[in-house]
């Protein structure tokens, strides 16, 4: 049997490549144990936000209910702030004020009243003080918001800067102008009429605001749009029409699924996919965030950039992806995929998208898509992508 003798510099270099070898490893273990570390925090700090925001969303839902039988009680109806109005409630709820941005009117109601108590003077007052509402001050007033933060302690507080934007344009009434003298001759002129149900004692006074207030509440927008438009890689029409049709430029928006602000932006799911690319993780992106303009512009515009690059990334023809963008910001991508083939699959729908000139995709999302509130959406934003484009 042959025995094997290391010399002294072979044993030396053994014991460095040893040493060595220990070294690597504990830099390897070091380093998945902070590896592990982080994801843990990280998975922690998912969880708290995920607790929190479902916290916020159970007392959301309370708050609208408990508030829903005070109304329908006083008025016999449910107006609440929505996609398209924004609406404000006297403390005694005897007097609303309701900021319909789809048509470009202001409503002002009194339940309870003699015709005779209520003055243009009133009216005016009332309209004056609207003009001058900020969106911080919109959301204070706001009795559901304020008792869904003050139940999950999520408060709702936007950026310094959005907080003093007035609910209504500039163009309106600003600190510039008397939004008084304004308010005095928007309520006595001829687009203003007046109604009363003497069984009710309902007043109500509807106010048409003037013609270029709808060309003046996108025209504040443009700015961030063209702004988050050109880093995202998108059309800045594109974004507008969105905005446009989701929320006719109400910077408080909102819905009950919840979706909030003015590109109606689900938390949950949208909001998610914005927030990995924005951020480069997965969160839940809270109200407050999302009722800033500027905050909400980007996310929704992170979205559509989620949508035309990746999920939508296999379909050949920029203006079919575009039609198909459009549908699936409303829908999600299984419904568009259902319009082509009978299966929610997007990879599976490329194929038969791609073997389609633009307008037959057009019109197969126009008369297949599975709901007809998307059909309608896609129909509205095309023509109003067509008018910001122009």
């Amino acid at each position: 049997m042959k025995t094997l003798s290391l010399s002294k510099r072979t044993l030396s270099v053994l014991q460095c490549v040893c040493v060595a070898a220990s070294l690597n490893m504990s830099f390897k273990v070091s380093a998945q144990d902070e590896y592990l570390e982080v994801m843990t925090e990280f998975q922690q700090y998912q969880d708290a936000t995920e607790a929190e925001f479902q916290a916020f969303e159970d007392a959301l839902n309370e708050a609208y209910q408990s508030y829903i039988g005070e109304i329908q009680e006083v008025w016999g109806d449910t107006q609440f702030t929505s996609a398209h109005q924004w609406v404000e409630y006297s403390t005694d709820l005897k007097q609303r004020t309701i900021v319909d941005y789809q048509n470009d009117s202001v409503v002002i109601e009194y339940i309870d009243v003699d015709a005779r108590e209520i003055s243009y003077q009133d009216v005016s007052v009332q309209l004056g003080d609207t003009f001058q509402t900020n969106i911080q001050t919109a959301l204070h007033h706001d009795p559901v918001l304020t008792a869904a933060s003050e139940a999950s302690g999520m408060t709702v507080e936007v950026e310094a800067e959005t907080a003093e934007e007035a609910m209504l344009p500039t163009s309106v009434a600003s600190k510039n102008t008397n939004s008084m003298a304004i308010a005095e001759e928007l309520v006595s002129g001829e687009k203003a009429s007046v109604s009363y149900l003497p069984v009710s004692r309902r007043l109500t006074v509807v106010i048409s605001l003037p013609e270029e207030y709808g060309m003046h509440k996108a025209d504040r927008y443009w700015k961030s749009t063209a702004k988050y438009a050109k880093e995202w890689k998108l059309e800045p029409a594109l974004v507008m029409a969105i905005i446009h049709t989701e929320s006719s430029f109400n910077p408080l928006a909102r819905s009950r699924i919840p979706a909030y602000g003015l590109m109606q932006i689900v938390p949950r799911t949208a909001g998610r996919d914005a927030a990995r690319a924005i951020y480069g993780k997965s969160k839940t992106l809270k109200a407050k965030y999302l009722f800033d303009p500027n905050n909400n512009i980007r996310v929704g515009a992170a979205y559509l950039h989620v949508l035309n690059y990746r999920y939508l990334k296999g379909i050949h023809n920029p203006e079919s992806r575009l039609y198909c963008m459009i549908a699936a910001y409303n829908t999600g991508t299984a419904n568009v995929a259902s319009a082509f083939i009978d299966q929610k699959s997007m990879q599976k729908a490329y194929a038969r998208i791609n073997q389609l000139e633009p307008s037959e995709v057009y019109d197969i999302l126009a008369t297949r898509l599975p709901y007809r509130e998307t059909r309608d959406y896609l129909k509205k934003v095309v023509g109003r992508y067509q008018l910001y484009i122009n």
